[in-house]
């Protein structure tokens, strides 16, 4: 019988194996050895085979989003360094005035009364366009069958 010490980073182990469990270990890592080396003298001769090129046109490409067709002033499909600039200057310029819209004591701040009063405001047009939206449904004509 070998004694075989497997050193790990904080243990130790041991394990017994006889003399025939071992040498099958020994030759099953000699034959994995050959064959990946084989496989790695073989890949380059062998490479993988190209496909041709088709003669069908490319699929169409999706259109961009609404809000990338909004923002790209030069209309390349794309959204430049410029373009986003400016969309960040946009949003900031929003941001400010949605927080003077609702800041109703003009200290600059939100407070907690001013919060509840823009929750309770931005619920109730919510609720209003979403009252619009099924009064329109309902009253959308049904097509004739």
């Amino acid at each position: 019988m070998a004694l075989i010490l497997c050193n790990t980073r904080r243990e130790v182990s041991c394990s017994c194996l006889d003399g025939d469990k071992f040498k099958y270990q020994q030759e099953r890592m000699k034959s994995l050895l050959i064959f990946a080396s084989f496989i790695l003298t073989i890949s380059p001769i062998y490479p993988a085979e190209v496909a041709p090129p088709s003669d069908r046109p490319a699929p169409p490409r999706r259109p961009a989003p609404k809000w990338i067709q909004a923002n790209d002033t030069n209309k390349n499909g794309k959204l430049d360094p410029e373009e986003i600039g400016s969309i960040k200057t946009n949003l900031t310029a929003k941001r400010i005035e949605f927080k003077q819209r609702h800041d109703t004591d003009g200290d600059g701040k939100l407070s907690h009364e001013e919060l509840k009063t823009m929750r309770q405001t931005l619920a109730a047009q919510r609720a209003a366009k979403e009252r619009q939206m099924r009064e329109a449904i309902i009253q959308t004509p049904k097509p004739p069958e």
